[in-house]
């Protein structure tokens, strides 16, 4: 459980940061892009924002902010996505809207992820024994890979349809974003 632990905070954290920097390689302006994304590049001067109290400092932020809207984007990435060290589903959801990948259609795991997956692991991780069953783990394991497969598919999706850019949205086309159901997943 641990080792499968490993792997979801793993690929997830990597996955997600991957794509940032796919996105950030764009050469998209700050404009250009989705909401979520500008955070990335504009954080520390909403941040100075928030905390100052000080006009100089908000004026200059607002200035920043007002200015960098059309330069090219430059997104922070050295600590950008955040596992907490324990990925659970509201860190997962949280990681997911920060990327602009849509977290409903995992909402039917978060049991899975919280109670099986992250307690069953943080029980091990401090001394209790686990009596798991080899089939018990091996449908854990075939969810989990499902989720995994199901959110790289969502960031596939993502980057080939450009869903990083403002105003894109899947389209009614012949191309439609993937989905990996459990009859579908080859484990």
């Amino acid at each position: 459980v641990p080792l499968l632990y490993a792997h979801w905070e793993g690929f997830i954290k990597n996955a997600a940061t991957a794509y940032l920097n796919y996105v950030n390689n764009q050469g998209r302006s700050y404009r250009e892009l989705q909401s979520c994304f500008v955070v990335f590049g504009v954080k520390k001067c909403l941040n100075e924002l928030v905390i100052s109290r000080k006009s100089r400092v908000t004026v200059a932020a607002v200035d920043f902010v007002q200015s960098a809207l059309e330069h090219r984007s430059q997104l922070k990435l050295d600590s950008a996505i955040n596992t907490e060290s324990n990925l659970s589903s509201s860190v997962f959801e949280n990681i997911a809207l920060s990327i602009g990948i849509d977290p409903s259609k995992y909402e039917a795991r978060y049991h899975l992820i919280d109670e099986s997956l992250l307690d069953r692991r943080n029980n091990i991780a401090h001394g209790e024994y686990l009596d798991l069953q080899p089939s018990e783990w091996r449908t854990l394991a075939d969810e989990v890979i499902l989720i995994i497969r199901q959110f790289k598919t969502d960031i596939e999706n993502a980057a080939t349809l450009s869903l990083f850019v403002r105003g894109e949205k899947v389209k009614s086309t012949n191309l439609k974003p993937k989905s990996i159901t459990p009859d579908s997943a080859a484990v």
